[in-house]
Order: structure tokens, then sequence, then C-alpha cells
């Protein structure tokens, strides 16, 4: 399994294509796996050991920012709108757009559409662990139980990565104990 952190390049792009399985490369951090037509994923459902894959660890940081219920048009700057044709809730965060702005490549502002059900432990529970919520589970949003299945809060944590949450306690009733404060 590839580090958390890791991501891979194709090794025919690379220029060469030696059978170095697990072997080290000399640049720290990198690792360069067998290369044939298979990948990793191949590696761990049929028990073989192929990969055409050059992989090494990335080193990145991510500030992910979630707000629940906010509008993409409330977060969305319009500059072609003149004063009389804003309405009340336009361009009032405009910490967003300096920062999309300034920051164009590594700054991002996603317009996320939700199916039903809208709850907010429903979605929380979909985008840390991937799963798609159902109606069955709109009654567990006043009563949430701890997320055992395999998740990204986890993954993170055993990564041994710094993981802060602050605002709502939603979080840590379906994840107690996992967030520093």
């Amino acid at each position: 399994v590839l580090h958390f952190q890791s991501s891979c390049k194709p090794l025919s792009s690379l220029g060469f294509c030696d059978i170095m399985f697990n072997s080290r490369s000399d640049i720290n951090g990198e690792q360069i796996l067998e290369c044939t037509e298979e990948n990793v994923v191949s590696k761990h459902l049929n028990n073989k050991l192929d990969s055409s894959q050059y992989c090494f660890k990335n080193n990145m940081k991510v500030v992910l920012i979630l707000i629940d219920a906010l509008r993409y048009d409330f977060a969305h700057y319009n500059e072609t709108l003149t004063e009389s044709e804003i309405p009340p809730f336009k361009n009032k965060l405009k910490v967003i757009n300096e920062l999309l702005s300034t920051n164009p490549g590594h700054a991002r502002l996603f317009k996320f559409i939700a199916d039903p059900p809208t709850t907010t432990m429903q979605r929380l529970n979909g985008l840390t662990t991937g799963s798609l919520p159902t109606f069955i589970d709109v009654g567990s949003n006043f009563d949430t139980s701890e997320i055992n299945e395999d998740n990204l809060i986890d993954q993170i944590i055993k990564s041994k990565k710094n993981i802060t949450f602050m605002g709502d306690e939603s979080l840590t009733f379906m994840y107690p104990g996992r967030f520093k404060h």
C-alpha cells in the first residue's frame, strides 16, 4: 500500500523500465516499483507483484474549511454587478474572493449540489467516509454514534499528520478523541 501522501507517475514517462520492486531511489522519500502493465491495486486484488508506477511522497499542507449550509451564491464574488444590482447577501464574504484572486494555484471554491437527505451528520459522514447517505440515516442525525469504518479523519491521524477541528460539535460526536483542541 502506498503512503497516504504518495503520488505516482508512469515509469514510461521517466524513460526507464527496470524491474526494481520496492527499491529505494537516491531521492529521499521516493520509491520505485516494479515496471509491468499492472498497477498497485492489481497487486493487492490479485496477489501479484506488479506496478507501472514511480511513486514519491508529497510534502503538502491542506487547510480545508467546511461551512455547513453556506449557499454558493453567498460565497461567490461577482465583479460585474453594479451597486444597485447587488442583493443584500452578495459580495459580503470578500475574504474568499481575496484568497481566490491572490492564490489562484492554492485556493478553490467548489459548488456542491447535495442530493437529499441534507442533514448535517449525513453530509459529514459522506464527506469523511465517502459513503452515500440514505433517508434511513436521517434519524441518526439526532443520535449520532461514533464512526468506526474507514474514513479520512482516521487516515490523517494514522499518517501522523496534524488535524484540528473548530466549530459545531457534530464532528466530535462522530469522531470522539480524534481532534486537537
